[in-house]
């Protein structure tokens, strides 16, 4: 996990690097994933790595929350824990197996 300064000097460098100015002046940012018009003064948005940081992206692009959100859950997170998978697989690490379910004798009916 990066440090919130470092986390800090990303947002403002991705800021930099893809502000735009309309007529008026006013600086705006375009999502990268549904190209909507996000005004940074009124409007959250987050700083995302095109390619996961697992995966060694350095890449930034702003995107609007609600594609953030939708983005990490249906395409970092599997892809990472996949990965993760794949990596014990490799190194012979198992998942633990559940105990074996103990199987009791039905009790006779009462009559």
């Amino acid at each position: 996990m990066r440090s919130s300064g470092e986390q800090a000097k990303f947002r403002r460098d991705v800021f930099t690097a893809n502000k735009q100015h309309d007529v008026t002046g006013r600086i705006f940012l375009i999502c990268y994933v549904c190209n909507c018009r996000i005004d940074p003064a009124s409007e959250f948005w987050d700083a995302d790595h095109v390619i996961a940081r697992h995966f060694g992206g350095t890449e930034g692009k702003p995107i609007c929350k609600a594609c953030h959100k939708h983005k990490t859950a249906t395409q970092d997170v599997p892809a990472i824990a996949k990965s993760k998978r794949t990596s014990d697989k490799h190194f012979g690490i198992r998942r633990k197996k559940p105990w074996p379910k103990r199987k009791f004798a039905k009790p006779e009916p009462v009559e």
